[in-house]
């Protein structure tokens, strides 16, 4: 009786076995032909180039070109405006700068804005 049941222990041992390992050459055949994940792509441009041109076009808000009309001035500050967003969208920091309206309000938030920018440890008052 006892020998009877030792075979009947070594018959399941050697099935769940060979079971097993058939199973796992298996898995490990698909997992072999699985595709590659790539390592995912960043969406904008780097933050280093979005740094530079918020030092470049910050300098220009700050003291224009000699004798730049108003439109001109105009244009610079809302791409400066624009670099500013672009930074916050990099760091994931709040953007509320461009909802609100030109004007005081506008100008306060940006302020806030580049104190923002300067706590996630993009030095916007400070060039390099």
């Amino acid at each position: 009786m006892v020998i009877g049941l030792l075979v009947v222990v070594a018959f399941t041992a050697v099935v769940g076995l060979v079971v097993g390992a058939a199973w796992d050459a298996g898995s490990l055949g698909r997992y072999a032909r699985r595709p590659r994940r790539r390592p995912p792509q960043p969406t904008g441009r780097p933050l280093e180039r979005v740094v530079a041109d918020l030092h470049r076009i910050r300098a220009e808000v700050l003291a224009p070109v000699p004798g730049a009309s108003k439109v001109r001035r105009d244009a610079t500050l809302a791409a400066y405006d624009d670099v500013l967003a672009d930074a916050c969208r990099a760091l994931g920091v709040p953007d509320h700068l461009t909802a609100v309206p030109p004007g005081t309000e506008r100008e306060a938030e940006r302020l806030h804005t580049e104190w923002l920018l300067e706590q996630a440890g993009v030095p916007v008052t400070s060039p390099r």
